[in-house]
């Protein structure tokens, strides 16, 4: 997967850079960027699956590289950090129904950078449906302490945890998979 990575903070050390490319790697991601030392000028690749774009307020090209990605075609995820107003040109676009299917805008922190990172592969990129079927699952305490323990070990909430083992049992399942055809 290549994932051009915009950024108007174009440190490599700063924090939500280091959150983003060590996200990014973590999910196989070849990443292009305009940070410090990556590229001398914004240059989307034409294999591109995604681009994500880091606001900070700061006056950039955020409008040229939003643009050029709904040229080709490119789902958007456009981060601009919590408390800060969206650009205007940003916030109609979102306004269009055609283009919502490309871009999410999401105001961040950046303890949710990672979630919201891979919500978005997952629900973009790998076009899984939102989870929004809710489901009750009791557990005992030795169960529970267990699966806490490894999704803190996984990086995963608990939900993605169990969702996770859910889906890979499903791909494995040849039964349930000759059902489908």
């Amino acid at each position: 997967m290549n994932i051009y990575f915009y950024t108007t903070n174009q440190l490599i050390g700063y924090r939500e850079n280091t959150i983003m490319f060590s996200t990014l790697q973590q999910k196989g991601a070849t990443i292009y960027s305009n940070v410090e030392g990556m590229a001398q000028s914004v240059n989307l690749p034409k294999d591109l699956d995604a681009v994500v774009v880091l606001d900070e307020g700061i006056p950039s090209d955020t409008a040229y590289v939003v643009a050029l990605s709904i040229a080709r075609g490119k789902p958007i995820l456009y981060l601009l950090k919590r408390g800060l107003s969206w650009p205007v040109e940003i916030q109609k676009l979102s306004e269009s129904r055609e283009l919502k299917k490309l871009i999410k805008l999401v105001s961040f922190t950046p303890r949710k950078l990672s979630a919201i990172i891979n919500e978005f592969l997952d629900q973009y990129l790998y076009k899984t449906e939102k989870y929004e079927i809710k489901f009750t699952l009791r557990l005992n305490t030795e169960l529970e302490q267990y699966v806490k323990w490894k999704s803190k070990k996984s990086k995963l909430d608990k939900a993605a945890f169990v969702r996770k083992l859910i889906e890979n049992m499903k791909k494995e399942d040849e039964d349930y998979n000759n059902k489908e055809k």
